[in-house]
Order: C-alpha cells, then structure tokens, then sequence
C-alpha cells in the first residue's frame, strides 16, 4: 500500500492520482491550453446540429457591442462580442464543452471569426494581457476573452467577458456579420461518484444567439486627398531618428521610422527614392507592421550641396467623423556642409 508521504509527494510533482482496479493509476496533470490551440476541427462553428436553441432560457447572453456601426474603406473596426454566464448555472449545470479544460467553458462561434484577417488584426490591436483574461473557445480553438464586471438582470446575476475582435472592410457598401452564438454544455442529470464527485449523466448541448450586426462603409473621400496619400487609414504619428556618418564614398545616413496608431500600417506606401533628393537609397529594411510599422533607409548623399535629410510626410486618412486627411511629418536633419573629394 502507498503511505501518505509517497502520495503527498506524488501529487506535489504534478501527477495526479486516481483509482481503478488494482490499485491507483498515475496520470500526468493536463497542461494549461494554449492560445489558438485546436479544440475542434476548423469548421466547427456551433455544434452538432442537434445543439437546442435555448435563447431566452435566461442561462446565458451574447451581444455585439461597438462604438459605431459606421465605417470607411480601410478603416480598422473595433468590435467586442460580450457575453455572459448566469453564476446558478455556471455552478449547478454547466459542464465542459469540450475535453479541454477551459476558465469559461463555452465557445463563441460565428464564421466571420475564422477569417484569416481578422484574426491577424485582432491579435495586433487588442490582444489582451493574460493578466485579465480568461480562455474559452473562439469557435473551435482557444481564445482570451477579458473578464468585465458582474451583470444583474432581472434579479438574476451573470458573469460577463468580452471578445475582441477587429475587422476591415476593403470595398464600400453594407458589411453584415450574422448574429454570434454562445454554445455550451450542460447536464440534465447528475450522479455522485466517489472519485471525481458530481458528474453528469445525461449531456446536453445547446447555445443562444445575439443578433445580426451591420456596418454602413463608405469610399474615402476625393475632396481633399493629396497625391502623397499613402493609403493608411486611421491616427497614426511618427518617430524617426537618423545616424550620419562621413564615409569615403560620401556621407551616409540611415534613417529609421517608426509608425504607430491605430491603423493598419502594413499596406500603407513607405517613404522612397523620390522623397530624397540629392540621395541615393542603397537598401531598405520594412518589417511591413500592422500597429507598428519600422522602416530603415539607408541613404548615401549624392551631392555634396545638400545640406540636409529632407522631413518624411507620411500622409493618411483620419476616420474620426466625419473624416480628414491628415500627415505625420518627421524633423530634418542638417548633414556636414561638404563630402569627401572622392564623393560622387
């Protein structure tokens, strides 16, 4: 028989222990999920399609909540998807939906989640610190939703979390996302076992549904665009800083930009040769950002009169109603006031 110090050891080493016939089986205690791990096959989106509808049943809600249902070509559009967990129910008949354990043992589905732009832009503009987040289920696979204060609806009180989620609309017109779902598990009849306690005996597998979202997108204005606009949409700045070194082929800079906002960065048109008279680019490094675009220009001065790295005008779109074009600008910067006799 083990003794209570090999147990207590055992259990201390991350192992957890259970019965069966013949003694205790040692099972290795299961990992933490990670985020975007596969819970489901990539199509899952709600269910078997024997899932009940149970919206109204007052267990759970889901919404989609954003600031405005107004938008432009281009713009990057903040969406939270907020649902909530009736604290009875989440106690007395909730039951994982999944083999994974999840914080929220339930999962959003919608198909407009699954695409691929999406789910890069969500993960560059609101991924959320794990210090507020709690995992559930995107669809099939793990996800942070971040945890918002308890709800009281009729005398009832729900946990509440927030999906963020962020889309793009690349033609104008009407943007319609079908109404999300909360699906979950739950049991309908429930046994006491002496090992794992209450377990249900009868499963069944149902969700609610929110309601349809849409957003009326339109073109970017021609009234005032400037031939240097870069395509950006959004309120961005700009950082820069330049290292100048005389050389014997002529005087080089390198120039680095950073841009930053909350646009999407990673289409936008970078500076080029043309913005740099008197310069020749010999490279550029663009790590092509979303958020957070940098840029690296090496310039090497090719006339020996000019007096200065010229200021970087990085022209975008400014979304606030009711829209303007706008420019981020860099500072100039003076260069010694000759070459080398060897400079071309």
């Amino acid at each position: 028989m083990m003794c209570a110090f090999a147990l207590v050891m055992l259990l201390a080493t991350g192992t957890t222990v259970s019965a069966q016939s013949g003694g205790l089986r040692l099972d290795p205690i299961p990992e933490a999920p990670r985020d975007g791990e596969e819970l489901a096959p990539a199509d899952w989106l709600g269910g078997a399609p024997a899932a009940q509808d149970e919206t109204g049943a007052g267990r759970a809600f889901v919404d989609v909540v954003t600031t405005r249902t107004t938008g432009f070509v281009g713009e990057v559009l903040a969406l939270e998807v907020r649902f909530g967990l009736d604290v009875q129910f989440l106690a007395g008949e909730s039951i994982p939906l999944f083999r994974r354990k999840l914080d929220v043992p339930v999962a959003v589905a919608a198909e407009w989640l699954e695409d691929f732009e999406s789910i890069e832009l969500t993960q560059a503009f609101a991924e959320p610190s794990h210090t507020e987040s709690v995992t559930c289920a995107r669809n099939g696979r793990v996800a942070r939703a971040r945890r918002l204060p308890d709800r009281v609806v009729n005398g009832r009180t729900f946990r509440v979390y927030a999906l963020d989620v962020r889309r793009i609309a690349h033609e104008p017109g009407a943007l319609r996302l079908a109404a999300p779902r909360v699906v979950y598990a739950r049991g309908a009849a429930f046994t006491d076992d002496f090992v794992n306690g209450r377990v249900a005996t009868e499963r069944v597998d149902a969700y609610v549904a929110g309601r349809d979202v849409e957003f009326a997108i339109e073109a970017l204005p021609e009234a005032g665009r400037p031939p240097e606009f870069s395509g950006a949409v959004g309120r961005f700045e700009m950082d820069a800083r330049c290292d100048v070194q005389d050389e014997p082929g002529g005087t080089r800079a390198r120039l680095e930009l950073v841009l930053h906002g909350d646009g999407d960065l990673s289409r936008a048109l970078a500076p080029d040769a043309a913005q740099f008279p008197g310069f020749r680019v010999d490279g550029v490094l663009d790590d092509h950002g979303h958020a957070r675009r940098r840029i690296l220009l090496d310039l090497v001065r090719t006339r020996p009169s000019t007096p200065r790295v010229p200021a970087v005008a990085f022209h975008f779109f400014d979304p606030t109603p009711p829209g303007r074009y706008a420019v981020a600008r860099s500072e100039r910067v003076d260069l010694p006031i000759a070459d080398s006799p060897s400079a071309g």
